[in-house]
């Protein structure tokens, strides 16, 4: 395919090749063989597609190599890996111990340590695929999102000021959250791409995609009524241009502001066709409060919140249709009387799953189909479950110690949102599991209800209690535990309600457990670990692991996919509805003593509902108001003209072009038409674009092994480094788009590899032959980000803030640093509170005066686009992690974690190893540690021996 331009710039080449000859050396046979050398070597492009430079044909899915050594490859990456190195006569190191790869693949994915249940549970894991679970639970953690966030924002240039001189503040971070929930939403490259360049053009976009345009609102910006203003307005222009190009094309346009590209055929005039595309955004207001597009929007944390309490609203509203006015007789008997339908109401309740015991298990779903059960037990004859109800009609079974009943997880509903648990039981045992969604031996779970807790300090036996987590393993949620005692030999109705982020009740015979107590934080969904739901269960992994069986009878188990309160839990027969109605209605009949306490249940429930109703509606309309104003893009219309500028000056405009999106930049053989923000976008995500995978893949290889296989990111073009392994960067890219722009599947194929299972140690073959590891012979060693080193600190501190979103803040930092900020860009007020511990991911991105700590170990100030960090290595940055007073706090955070581990000395030091390096001391560091606190009795001891842990190289290393 032949491109604009070439044999034009081929011959102006040879030119003035052939005139600089002349005029350095004026002899003829010197002249011809310095002339026949210097066109051999200029960087001129062809005019073909076979010859064209690599990055610019379009990659095609090559075949996987064989190699010699069968047994080391684990996936088709390894293949293209090992072949390189055999050719290279080298072999492939070791696998790296579980401690190092576990803590390697969590700070890869989640920009943090391991926590110690997390060691622990992957040390225990000894089945086959322990290391293909891990991968999946992390890239499944909330964390994952905000870990890759990090490196995006730095390529979107993300901050929280204007820039410039004045570097004001400004409201950005709903563009920081997007970022984080498209990550963690595994949302394609393909729509991800669309909607940040483009998502306002869109038909009909939503308020996210609205969002999700602050990409190219992240420039720079001026004051508005600024003399230069059209000047600052133009540059904006200009790194919207030069940005797309770094981020999905790996390519330097900015050369072609002021002349034809020097290397690529890229002319001046297709740079300001292409610089017409982006130049429609509008500046409104006037004088000082000029400015680009914005929005007043609801963020999306206040949206899910509002959503939440609607759901709950909603079925309070649809309880109130169906019951009517419910008032106490004593204290109301002017208001009409209330209508009981029973029909109604027996809609109203219809379980998502409904589980009987009429002389074997057999359980309903909503749609009165019967699912699979299996029993957890030798097998037992069917009359050992059989037991008496607690009323006619009402079957029950009876259960315990190895008993329980198992539900496949292919055949229950998925309970994920909101969740009511409802069933009868009588017991007398202290602690018992009634109805759970967990893996026994590996402990991964979703939901627990059950009697007395899980046998730690906060347990209360003989009470119910409800544990939910959002992570399968480790816990992440709530545990509430409850105050009535249920084991008392009696039939009981217990009953747990939970409202996703907002709330989770437990009741007793109806009535709401109001001395429940909740530690934690209800998460806003449950985990969804494909598991079987246990009835009666028993955590068997324990020392004990009898004791959390049920030892009595369980009846009428009910579970809904939405919250209920006590009186719909337990259901209301027929006739006691209708008994209860008739003497109601009469209003002159005697409430007989049996439905006198189920009346009284009732109205109680009415005026609760009622309260709380009210109370919905008021907070509903509250957070309504909590407007954010939000940074978009939009389009002129008429669309604004766009003239090339002489030797890249504004003020000296040349001929008038048309937006048009460059040959280079396209892989069709016709030009798009029309030329907008949303065709360039949809053009770049076609599949066959020759770059924009290469480039996608590229980069998620440099964020797992430090450096890409292209070693310069943002330099494709003929200039750039050529791949170290091209093969395998084409089979990448194409999997990508094969995969549906699947970002995590190719991680999953990246961190699964035997590759990346390395150790990091080099040896004497490997440094002389391959000394900066492009074969990849081992792990690259590499210190963490800016970033992950103060995160690494929080967590090991104790502190660690893990709220997801929100506004920015203010972490603390030494108070001199404002004498070097501009007077007009505000003062850096401390955070208080938790704010002061959360991820360095939300701190206050000032541009003209970042954090201090973070810009010491490399972080960028993102007034430009950057899409790969320097690693320098200074004094500076030692003397930060010792002498920071926010270092010094959480040092101080660290050794208080290890002094109150407990009274042994070598525990507490083990806390603090497993805390920062993620492993246990061996016996030499062990010693000169214990050396180091002697007694222990001093806590500055600790605090000491905290802040060498945290300065050690391995610390702040990911190896």
């Amino acid at each position: 395919m032949s491109r604009p331009g070439t044999t034009r710039r081929r011959e102006f080449s040879r030119s003035a090749i052939a005139a600089s000859a002349a005029t350095m050396f004026p002899g003829r046979r010197h002249r011809s063989v310095v002339l026949a050398l210097l066109i051999g070597l200029a960087p001129v492009s062809t005019s073909t597609a076979e010859d064209a430079h690599w990055a610019y044909r379009p990659p095609n899915r090559p075949s996987v190599p064989s190699v010699r050594q069968h047994d080391w490859p684990r996936n088709p990456i390894d293949r293209f890996i090992l072949s390189r190195l055999e050719a290279g006569q080298l072999a492939p190191s070791d696998r790296a111990n579980r401690f190092t790869r576990l803590r390697r693949l969590t700070l890869d994915l989640s920009g943090l340590p391991p926590s110690p249940p997390e060691i622990q549970a992957f040390l225990s894991d000894r089945r086959p695929g322990a290391w293909q679970r891990s991968v999946a639970r992390l890239l499944a953690s909330p964390r994952y999102g905000e870990r890759m966030a990090g490196p995006w924002l730095d390529a979107a240039r993300y901050a929280d000021t204007t820039g410039h001189a004045a570097d004001k503040p400004r409201t950005m971070w709903l563009y920081r959250d997007w970022v984080i929930d498209a990550f963690n939403r595994n949302q394609p490259f393909d729509q991800f791409t669309i909607e940040q360049l483009a998502g306002d053009m869109l038909p009909d976009p939503t308020v996210d995609q609205l969002i999700a345009t602050g990409f190219h609102r992240n420039s720079i910006q001026a004051l508005g009524n600024n003399p230069r203003k059209e000047e600052f307005r133009v540059k904006g222009i200009v790194d919207r241009v030069e940005t797309t190009g770094r981020v999905w094309l790996g390519l330097t346009v900015a050369c072609a502001e002021c002349h034809d590209h020097k290397y690529e055929e890229f002319s001046q005039a297709e740079y300001y066709r292409f610089f017409a595309i982006f130049n429609n955004v509008p500046h409104l207001g006037e004088k000082f409060d000029v400015h680009g597009p914005r929005i007043q929007v609801l963020p999306a944390t206040t949206r899910a919140t509002i959503a939440q309490l609607q759901r709950e609203l909603d079925a309070i509203e649809a309880t109130a249709k169906v019951t009517g006015p419910f008032p106490d007789r004593q204290i109301a008997a002017d208001l009409r009387a209330w209508s009981l339908q029973p029909q109604a109401l027996d809609k109203l309740q219809a379980p998502s799953l409904r589980i009987r015991f009429a002389g074997s298990v057999r359980a309903l779903s909503r749609d009165g189909r019967s699912t699979g059960v299996s029993t957890d037990s030798p097998r037992l004859p069917k009359t050992a479950f059989a037991a008496d109800g607690p009323r006619r009609g009402i079957p029950a079974i009876r259960l315990g110690p190895g008993r329980s009943i198992v539900f496949e997880e292919s055949r229950v509903p998925s309970f994920t949102g909101d969740l009511s648990i409802g069933l009868w039981v009588r017991t007398t045992q202290p602690v018992a599991d009634l109805v759970s969604q967990y893996d026994w031996r590996s402990g991964r779970r979703a939901h627990v209800f059950g009697i007395g807790g899980e046998s730690d300090k906060d347990s209360r036996p003989g009470r119910l209690f409800t544990w939910l987590s959002r992570t399968s393993n480790p816990f992440d949620g709530a545990v509430v535990y409850g105050s009535i005692p249920v084991n008392d030999g009696r039939w009981h109705h217990v009953a747990m309600s939970y409202t996703a982020g907002s709330s989770v009740e437990l009741f007793v015979d109806g009535r709401r457990d109001t001395g429940a107590t909740l530690t934690g934080r209800v998460p806003p969904r449950l985990a969804n670990p494909t598991l079987p739901l246990v009835l009666g269960g028993g955590f068997n992994n324990s020392g004990r692991p009898n004791d959390f069986f049920v030892n009595g009878q369980m009846a009428d188990v009910r579970l809904f996919d939405r919250p209920l309160d006590g009186i719909q839990l337990g259901g209301l027969p027929a006739t006691t509805a209708s008994q209860l109605d008739m003497f109601v209605r009469s209003r002159t009949l005697k409430i007989p003593p049996p439905l006198r306490s189920l009346h009284a249940r009732l109205v109680a429930s009415f005026h609760g509902r009622s309260d709380r109703q009210r109370g919905l509606a008021n907070q509903i309309k509250r957070l309504k108001r909590k407007l954010v104003t939000a940074q978009v893009m939009d389009e002129l219309s008429p669309p604004r003209n766009t003239f090339v500028h002489v030797r890249g000056d504004f003020e000296n405009p040349g001929e008038q072009v048309a937006p048009a999106i460059p040959a280079l930049l396209s892989h069709r053989d016709k030009p798009v038409s029309p030329a907008t923000r949303l065709t360039l976008a949809r053009t770049l995500v076609e599949g066959s674009h020759p770059l924009v995978a290469r480039v996608a893949v590229n980069r998620l290889w440099q964020h797992h092994f430090g450096a890409g296989l292209v070693s310069t990111p943002d330099d494709f073009g003929s200039t750039g480094e050529p791949p170290s392994h091209p093969q395998l960067l084409d089979w990448l890219a194409v999997e990508l788009v094969e995969s549906g722009w699947n970002i995590r599947h190719i991680q999953q194929l990246i961190l699964t590899s035997a590759t990346y299972q390395q150790n990091s140690q080099i040896g004497p073959v490997s440094r002389s032959v391959d000394p900066q590891n492009r074969w990849l012979g081992r792990f690259p060693r590499r210190r963490l980000e800016a970033e992950q080193i103060r995160d690494l600190a929080l967590a090991a501190s104790g502190r660690l803030v893990e709220r997801i979103g929100g506004p920015s803040v203010f972490p603390p930092q030494p108070a001199s640093i404002g004498q070097f900020r501009d007077k007009t860009a505000g003062t850096w007020t401390n955070s208080t509170g938790p704010d002061r511990y959360r991820r360095s991911l939300y701190t206050f991105w000032q541009r003209m005066s970042p954090y201090p700590s973070l810009v010491l170990f490399d972080a960028p100030s993102r007034e430009r686009c950057t899409v790969a960090r320097p690693t320098t290595n200074t004094p500076l940055q030692a003397l930060v992690l010792l002498n920071d007073p926010h270092f010094v706090d959480l040092a101080r955070g660290l050794g208080r974690r290890m002094l109150a581990t407990g009274d042994n000395i070598s525990e507490r030091i083990h806390t603090g190893f497993l805390a920062t390096v993620s492993r246990p001391p061996d016996a030499v560091e062990l010693a000169a540690f214990r050396r180091f606190v002697g007694d222990g009795e001093d806590p500055d001891t600790w605090f000491g021996l905290a802040q060498v842990l945290l300065n050690l190289d391995e610390t702040i290393t990911r190896e």
